[in-house]
């Protein structure tokens, strides 16, 4: 059985976190896929560290840096 693809529209409003300098744009929070897969675009200022250290006790976690 293939599983449904959801696809999440940029022009719907997208839940949007900051966390100091960083803005999370939450593409897909894990509700169309029985919380296996979850997008989040991250937008980090130049010269920013980056997200700190943190650890997912249940889920993989991959980048994908554009610039």
């Amino acid at each position: 059985m293939t599983p449904e693809v959801s696809i999440v529209k940029y022009h719907e409003p997208l839940e949007t976190l900051k966390v100091g300098p960083i803005t999370l744009f939450v593409l897909e929070d894990g509700t169309n896929s029985s919380t296996r897969i979850s997008a989040v675009l991250i937008h980090l200022p130049p010269k920013t560290q980056g997200p700190p250290p943190h650890w997912h006790e249940m889920h993989d976690e991959t980048f994908l840096v554009t610039k």
